[in-house]
C-alpha cells in the first residue's frame, strides 16, 4: 500500500460521513486532488508525529493548484498533520502566506494540545487559527 493512502483515507472518511456530502471524484493525473461536491481539495500529508508539521510544495504541486483554480471556483488544501488532525486552508489563504523563492515554497502547521493550528508559509502567516474541526465543513 502506498504510504499516502493511509492519510488520504482518513480525510476522505471524514468527508463521506459529513451530512452534506454528495460525491467525491479523483482528479485525473493528480493523485492528491479530489472533487468533493462542487469544490476541489488538494491533500498534502506529513508523517511526522509531533508539531510542527511542514509541507513542501514543488513546482508540479504549484502547477496542479493553478490548473485546479482555473477550473474550479473553490479550491482547498488539506494539510494532514500526521495522526493529529487536518488543517484546511483555501487556495486564497495559501497565496497570502507563500511566494516563490530559491528555498522553495513551504507551509508549517503548529498547535499545542487542544488548540487550533497556527499556519505560516515562507512569506507570512495567517491571522486566524484553523481548527481541526473545520474540516470538512470548510470545503462542503
Amino acid at each position: 500500500m502506498l504510504g499516502y493512502t493511509y492519510y488520504y483515507g482518513a480525510a476522505i472518511c471524514r468527508i463521506i460521513k459529513h451530512p452534506t456530502y454528495q460525491r467525491i471524484i479523483g482528479c485525473k493525473n493528480m493523485s492528491s486532488a479530489y472533487i468533493v461536491n462542487d469544490a476541489v481539495v488538494y491533500f498534502k500529508h506529513s508523517t511526522k508525529r509531533l508539531t510542527p508539521w511542514q509541507f513542501t510544495f514543488q513546482n508540479n504541486h504549484l502547477q496542479d493548484l493553478k490548473e485546479l483554480k482555473t477550473k474550479f471556483n473553490k479550491v482547498y488544501i488539506a494539510l494532514i498533520c500526521g495522526d493529529d488532525g487536518i488543517c484546511c486552508i483555501s487556495y486564497d489563504e495559501f497565496l497570502l502566506i507563500t511566494s516563490n523563492s530559491v528555498e522553495g515554497i513551504w507551509i508549517t502547521a503548529d498547535r499545542s494540545r487542544n488548540e487550533k493550528y497556527k499556519v505560516k508559509g515562507n512569506s507570512g502567516k495567517l491571522k486566524n487559527k484553523i481548527g481541526n474541526n473545520q474540516f470538512p465543513d470548510k470545503i462542503l
